[in-house]
């Protein structure tokens, strides 16, 4: 209990700022998706599509050959096999092109992830234990940022200091009553090559964790041009969407 209150005390006592500006960062902090949870290790951030397909088959293949080592009757271990064949197959040949067209995903936790008609795409990963969603996307054919939705039961402090027990102190805190420091609802992490965000989302009750390649999220404005993600309030709202796509049914 009393390391807890100290990193907590540690939390909120740096300064709030906003997360839209490039934050300040430490060069060398070893900010690794795996260090946060091992289903990441080897993720080719800023590499191409095919790097990251080579990357989801040895991962799910690794994930199989541990579960192998448990099984011993050959139909069971031949049925883990074939499984694992589509289980590839399926994430691997499944991707969303973001080019204009109407889709569950504008509306939703991912809404503010992607822009459309700039060359934006996205692989949807499932965690083996099915608790998670890790929404991989590409620009220009480079895997940019991951999000993933937190599958770890609790509130968003407590997430936050899990990270920090990870990370260390968060360069930026973002809090619901800034001039209290109070309610804390987005923590960011920045490296030179890499940023950590964690974020509540209470409006889809959830909690998120990016991973981003900072060459590409730095300059994914200018990328994008004029384009702004569906979520944004200076398009037509989430409100909006919400009814379209009820019209449309």
């Amino acid at each position: 209990m009393p390391r807890i209150v100290v990193i907590t005390c540690a939390l909120w006592s740096l300064t709030v700022g906003t997360v839209d500006a490039a934050p300040p960062m430490i060069p060398d902090a070893d900010l690794s998706p795996s260090r946060y949870d091992a289903r990441f290790k080897g993720i080719p951030l800023g590499q191409s599509v095919d790097a990251f397909r080579a990357y989801v088959t040895k991962t799910f293949t690794e994930q199989c050959e541990a579960r192998l080592e448990r099984v011993q009757e050959p139909h069971a271990r031949d049925v883990a096999r074939a499984e694992t064949v589509a289980r590839i197959k399926s994430t691997v040949e499944t991707v969303v092109e973001f080019d204009g067209q109407r889709t569950g995903y504008n509306v939703s936790i991912i809404g503010g992830d992607f822009a459309h008609g700039t060359g934006e795409t996205m692989i949807v990963v499932t965690s083996e234990d099915g608790k998670s969603q890790d929404y991989n996307f590409f620009v220009k054919g480079q895997l940019w940022k991951v999000v993933t939705t937190q599958a770890r039961r609790g509130t968003f402090p407590e997430l936050l200091i899990h990270l920090t027990e990870v990370y260390g102190a968060p360069n930026e805190i973002e809090y619901r009553v800034p001039n209290r420091k109070q309610d804390p609802v987005r923590a960011r992490w920045s490296a030179k090559d890499l940023w950590v965000e964690a974020r509540a989302r209470p409006d889809f009750n959830a909690l998120t964790v990016t991973f981003a390649h900072r060459p590409i999220a730095d300059r994914i404005v200018e990328l994008r041009g004029t384009n702004k993600p569906p979520a944004d309030t200076s398009k037509q709202g989430l409100d909006q969407e919400i009814l379209d796509l009820m019209d449309s049914k």
